[in-house]
């Protein structure tokens, strides 16, 4: 630690600031990232959704879910909606605050939807 300090000091003051200015730059550009990671199951059966989808507000990022129902996306330090959908079930939308990394966990309930009787008539031409 000593010697850390010791070169800090024999700097000139310029290049100490500017060093001090470029470390703070890096930390608050975005450079500070951490990873949301979770698992996306079915709420009745508890099974994994493969291929639901996870998509991320602000900044238009997302990604699929994996065989096992797993999914893992890194973005930089901030506040984010997530949002996991997939076909059959309804959406499910969260606030994450990242200034960590986070594993959240989603179960999806399924959408049952009832749709009108649907009369299908055919005949038959001859060619």
């Amino acid at each position: 630690m000593n010697y850390y300090k010791n070169i800090l000091l024999k700097l000139p003051l310029p290049k100490l600031l500017f060093l001090l200015s470029f470390s703070l730059i890096l930390h608050f550009s975005g450079f500070s990232r951490a990873k949301i990671e979770g698992t996306i199951i079915d709420g009745t059966t508890k099974k994994p959704i493969v291929g639901a989808s996870i998509s991320i507000s602000p900044g238009n990022k997302g990604t699929k879910t994996d065989e096992n129902g797993k999914y893992s996306i890194t973005l930089p330090f901030g506040e984010y909606f997530l949002t996991a959908s997939a076909v059959g079930y309804y959406k499910k939308t969260r606030l994450v605050k990242l200034a960590d990394d986070v594993v959240l966990d989603l179960e999806l309930a399924e959408e049952i939807k009832d749709f009108d009787e649907v009369i299908v008539k055919g005949r038959r031409e001859d060619a």
